[in-house]
């Protein structure tokens, strides 16, 4: 797997950002903390099966969770994350090298995430 291709896809997807933080008008600060916070909990409950996954035998299950974590991450911004998790989805054969690769930058990339989301946020 060619991991390169993910380096010029952005962390933080800026437009979406920007329509996040105009969507908490009164106090988008607290709005995003709680859209934080549920990304946080439905990314993390679903990194762990995924880790776990045997990429040869549970094909289904990988795509059930990587669709999630694309999802979560395309409605909190967190590009980089969704176009990892949409490539475990969507791919239709990967190794068990490549898979397992691709499940550690996504781990890397879901950190990188959440750590640019609360500064973000922080700095409203």
């Amino acid at each position: 797997m060619d991991v390169s291709r993910f380096r010029d896809v952005p962390v933080i997807d800026e437009e979406q950002w920007s329509v996040l933080v105009g969507a908490g008008d009164d106090d988008p600060r607290a709005l995003l903390e709680e859209l934080i916070a549920l990304f946080k909990e439905d990314v993390e409950e679903r990194l762990q099966p995924l880790s776990e996954a045997d990429p040869l035998l549970e094909r289904a299950e990988i795509q059930q969770h990587a669709h999630s974590i694309a999802g979560s991450g395309s409605n909190l911004a967190a590009s980089r994350l969704a176009a990892i998790a949409r490539w475990l989805e969507e791919a239709e054969d990967y190794s068990p090298d490549d898979f397992s690769e691709a499940v550690r930058l996504l781990l890397d990339t879901y950190a990188e995430s959440l750590r640019e989301l609360r500064e973000r946020t922080k700095g409203l």
